[in-house]
């Protein structure tokens, strides 16, 4: 027996009804806001970087959403184990319940930039100099994309993951404002920051927070900062990490390699699903 649900446009593709509640599950937790897009002209007037480098940061992004939504279909695939998934119904399926780790709203530049400005005048306010502000590298990744929410199903990136970058809409990107971490110490002479008990190999002039998670104190950082022991890294610029708590992931050195780490970061994987479909009475 299938059921379906409506395309983008006027037309309908058949879905299999074992998958309906798991997908209505991802879209009552999956809600956009419209918003005016200037992509062009943005990237015109801010982005100084070679059409080789925003390929490879295109490339990166596609070779992480395909990741994401492969082993999201294979989630899926326990409800429904015979291979069921065209190209045009696997294509409608991402796109209405965001299985490819990202958000499919429409990309909102001016609330990207006003962000970007307030972090900004942040950095400026504690007189800290960076070679470049915003990073060119993430600068251009949020010209293709709203938001990077990370793997998983929606329902389970909503309740449990950390956003690589926060998308636009609802609360969105103004929820981040503010997030700006300088390195901070206490009369005698203790780190008393956020990232106090991360990083320790590194020397960080600032963060600031492009996804939020869960709780306070977690989230996606760009760090400007440079290594204290490994000369390879010496240079000081822009790097990317997550930080949960006292805990902290690597630092990589551009959104390309920090994208294939957070392809397979906290994973939902096959036994934490079945216990979801138990739990929500998706099986009999």
């Amino acid at each position: 027996m299938e059921s379906y649900l409506p395309t983008e446009g006027e037309a309908f593709s058949p879905i299999p009804a074992e998958l309906v509640p798991i997908i209505h599950t991802c879209l009552d937790l999956l809600q956009h806001t419209l918003s005016d897009s200037t992509t062009s002209k943005w990237q015109s007037d801010h982005i100084s970087m070679d059409e080789e480098r925003r390929s490879k940061i295109a490339i990166a992004l596609q070779q992480y959403r395909q990741t994401v939504s492969q082993h999201n279909f294979a989630l899926l695939r326990i409800l429904q184990p015979r291979d069921i998934f065209n190209d045009d119904v696997r294509n409608d399926i991402i796109q209405w319940a965001g299985l490819d780790g990202v958000s499919n709203g429409p990309i909102n530049l001016r609330l990207r930039e006003e962000y970007f400005a307030s972090v900004r005048a942040e950095i400026a306010e504690k007189n800290i100099d960076v070679v470049e502000f915003p990073p060119a590298d993430l600068e251009c990744l949020c010209t293709l994309v709203d938001g990077i929410t990370g793997p998983g199903l929606p329902y389970y990136c909503f309740a449990n993951m950390i956003e690589f970058i926060t998308p636009t809409g609802d609360s969105g990107v103004g929820g981040l404002k503010g997030s700006v971490i300088f390195p901070a110490w206490n009369d005698a002479g203790d780190r008393v920051d956020a990232l106090s008990e991360v990083w320790e190999t590194w020397e960080i002039a600032v963060a600031f927070v492009t996804g939020g998670g869960p709780f306070d104190l977690c989230g996606s950082c760009a760090i400007y900062c440079s290594s204290k022991e490994d000369d390879g890294n010496k240079e000081w610029k822009w790097r990317y990490g997550i930080f949960d708590g006292g805990w902290g992931s690597d630092i990589y050195n551009s959104v390309e390699e920090f994208l294939g780490f957070y392809a397979h970061f906290e994973e939902q994987t096959e036994e934490m699903f079945r216990k979801d479909v138990v739990r929500m009475g998706l099986v009999r």
